[in-house]
């Protein structure tokens, strides 16, 4: 079954969160990731892929930041975080029906990632965890 709105994902941004800032950056312009100066292309990524409801733009998310903290530890990992709030900010199941469009699109990310950054490992986290 198909949405019945689609927003297209020119409204879906990773967010690169760093010690001094949080920058969002859109999924069709991923060279601006690539190219900023606190991004690592050595250091593994991890991606934190967010739920229904969750907008990291408009007010804090303790989950998220407590997350970074403790990937920061480790010093080799570029952390990311999925923000599918303009896409997810509607009736839970309205957001569900765009799930599979939005899988589509980190999909096509990651692909473009592997694509500038081949040697990188990738960390997935969600309701699921995915390693690849």
């Amino acid at each position: 079954m198909r949405p019945y709105n689609t927003l297209g994902t020119n409204k879906l941004n990773f967010i690169f969160m760093t010690k001094t800032q949080n920058l969002s950056i859109p999924l069709n312009n991923l060279k601006q990731l690539i190219n900023h100066p606190e991004f690592v292309q050595e250091k593994k990524i991890t991606i934190l892929v967010t739920g229904w409801l969750t907008n990291l733009r408009l007010y804090a998310n303790p989950g998220a930041d407590i997350l970074y903290k403790a990937y920061s530890t480790r010093e080799d990992i570029n952390f990311i975080v999925f923000d599918t709030w303009d896409y997810l900010d509607t009736l839970y199941s309205w957001a569900a029906f765009r799930t599979a469009e939005l899988g589509i699109a980190l999909g096509n990310a990651l692909i473009t990632l592997k694509n500038y950054l081949p040697k990188s490992e990738f960390h997935l986290l969600g309701k699921k965890e995915i390693i690849f």
